[in-house]
């Protein structure tokens, strides 16, 4: 087998996978125990080798996965590995390098007494012919597959994915007339209609829509759709009369009535607009006989999208206020109807009814937040922070609004733009945020000045933590244990936790601190601070919050200093992808007792001595 090679070229032009150069995943791949797991791993890099532009190495790396299963002595698993290797070929459409595999793998196939798995493997092995546009071969194989077929079985576990590669490998040689006829004679119910759908769907690439057609007519649940896809075609080629008659025959009033919304979309898109406007009537009769109220709603915000993509936004408003008068619509479709008064300029109908609608359905609100943050505008997307009604946005959202304040920068002073957030937990997050980037870009000066305004005990003393655990990845464990002791004066009074679950909060910076202090070789301090958790954790253990029970103090150390590895972990992945190694490699002296953690060591000492 051939030693992996070392990269010949400027490691800052080496391109990388989380942060480790690919050549680093190339060597870890040489360590797997299995063949097949080598062969897996290496394929994976060649991949991203591929998509990185870089040919000559993906080339260089699926030799080196060759070699390896050319290796393997079980005859199957040598077959299953030359046909991954030719996979990579033909995916880097390196088709004359993946022929001689696949006519390997053949050979080797026709010996095999196994005619389960000789049908498999042929199947298989017709199928990446095809890909690799040796159409004759696979066009050979299939007729022995045919044979086969008539003479075995086919194991249940096996049956449908040899069916199914079948019926592509048909499809793929043109031959979508012996792929409907094997869907047709051995499936029934909702697998034949879902298959016979994507012959139909094949014709319909290939712009042969009546035979679309007549398989349409075989359809039950897909024709619809079906129907709805070749209006699309035609509509697109101008065809407007074509597809206005197929509409007719769809016979299911909302997927007519969305098959007329694309007809107009296309007219639209493609500059035809004389027709646009009698086709969106016809479209708005379809809504005016509807009694559904969601799907009347729904439809009316649909046609105002297309007349707002016609240029005709006062009519799209018309429509728009329409929808949003319709009484008993859910959420889901009130959410459409603020999302294109949104689209069509109408910031205040939209934030009004996003500001009322539940957390699955605030995209809208997030948008309208996302643009103000885009446009300069912080103080009036952290207004608007609060109307969230879930937690995960309403953290992100103030993170978000910090991180773009810090990068883009802003005419009006921090603490100009801090007095105006009403909402408390997102005033603290936006300066624990603003913070915490300081720390990453080590203006530690900056990022305490920062942490004299935070006013929760929580969000100053996670900063603090935070910057402490900063001084530990440098070595500096004296300013680190100087940072933790405030940290810890801080996190004691319960008074100072303003915001949401102050006590759960209280526990969790506790046994944070506690964790770090645990890493620095300071026992009795790490105990002392867990003691400061132990009754904020039992006052919860006795109330409705959903907390883990401590046993006994040797418990709660144990997951103060499981999450704050997690953290650690997380940041020497961090200090990786900014190739800051030397700061990842120290930060993991901490974890050194994880998997994960002696993984990405073994990764960093290879990036580190390219």
């Amino acid at each position: 087998m051939k030693s992996e090679p070392t990269t010949n070229q400027p490691f800052d032009q080496e391109p990388t996978d989380k942060g480790i150069p690919l050549v680093c995943w190339v060597r870890e791949a040489y360590s797997k125990p299995e063949s097949e797991a080598q062969v897996s791993a290496l394929l994976k890099v060649a991949n991203q080798y591929s998509a990185a532009g870089y040919q000559d190495k993906a080339s260089e790396v699926l030799e080196q996965a060759l070699e390896i299963a050319r290796t393997v002595e079980d005859v199957q698993s040598k077959i299953k590995l030359l046909l991954q290797v030719a996979s990579g070929y033909i995916n880097a459409e390196e088709f004359a390098s993946a022929t001689p595999l696949l006519n390997s793998a053949l050979q080797l196939t026709q010996a095999t007494t196994d005619e389960q798995a000789k049908l498999a493997f042929l199947t298989d092995i017709a199928s990446q012919y095809a890909a690799a546009n040796q159409k004759d071969k696979a066009a050979d194989i299939v007729a022995q597959i045919e044979q086969l077929r008539q003479t075995i079985d086919i194991h249940y576990f096996r049956r449908g994915s040899i069916l199914d590669t079948l019926t592509k490998v048909y499809a793929k040689l043109g031959n979508l007339e012996q792929a409907f006829q094997l869907i047709d004679t051995i499936e029934v119910g909702f697998p034949k209609d879902s298959k016979l759908a994507k012959v139909a769907r094949e014709y319909i690439k290939r712009g042969q829509y009546d035979q679309a057609l007549q398989i349409a007519q075989h359809l039950e649940g897909f024709r619809p759709q079906t129907l709805r896809e070749i209006v699309g075609k035609y509509a697109a080629q101008g065809q407007l009369n074509q597809a206005l008659q197929i509409v007719q025959t769809i016979q299911e009033e909302s997927t007519e009535f969305s098959a007329l919304v694309e007809v107009a979309d296309k007219l639209i898109a493609t500059e035809q607009p004389d027709n646009v406007e009698p086709i969106l009537e016809q479209a708005l009769e379809i809504v005016n006989r509807a009694e559904d109220a969601n799907f009347k709603a729904s439809a009316l915000t649909s046609i105002a999208q297309s007349y707002r993509k016609f240029g005709q936004e006062n009519q799209a408003v018309e429509l728009l206020d329409r929808a949003a008068k319709i009484a008993d619509i859910n959420s889901h479709t009130l959410a459409k109807v603020a999302q294109q008064y949104w689209q069509t300029g109408q910031e205040y109908k939209a934030t009004q009814i996003a500001i009322n609608l539940p957390d699955a359905n605030q995209d809208v609100l997030f948008d309208i937040i996302t643009e103000k943050t885009k446009q300069g505008e912080y103080s009036q997307a952290l207004q608007l922070v609060h109307f969230f009604k879930g937690m995960d946005r309403k953290v992100f959202a103030p993170k978000h609004i910090a991180e773009e304040y810090l990068e883009v920068g802003s005419r009006e002073p921090l603490a100009e733009i801090v007095a105006t957030i009403k909402d408390a937990e997102s005033r603290e997050i936006f300066l624990a945020t603003i913070a915490e980037n300081y720390i990453k870009n080590d203006q530690y000066d900056t990022a305490l000045t920062i942490v004299e305004a935070i006013n929760d005990a929580y969000y100053k003393a996670a900063v603090l933590t935070q910057l402490s655990l900063h001084y530990t990845a440098a070595g500096d464990n004296s300013q680190a244990t100087s940072l933790l002791a405030q940290a810890t004066e801080i996190a004691k009074n319960t008074d100072d936790y303003i915001m949401i679950h102050p006590l759960l909060k209280q526990v969790s910076i506790l046994t944070s601190i506690a964790g770090l202090y645990q890493a620095i070789g300071q026992q009795e301090k790490a105990a002392e601070v867990l003691s400061l958790a132990q009754k904020p954790a039992e006052t919860l253990q006795a109330s409705d919050e959903n907390l883990p029970i401590y046993d006994d103090p040797e418990t709660m150390a144990n997951l103060a200093q499981a999450n704050h590895r997690l953290y650690w972990l997380q940041l020497a992945q961090n200090y990786t992808e900014a190739k800051q190694y030397d700061r990842a490699l120290v930060t993991l002296r901490l974890v050194d007792d994880l998997a994960t953690s002696k993984r990405l060591r073994t990764r960093l000492e290879c990036a580190k001595n390219l």
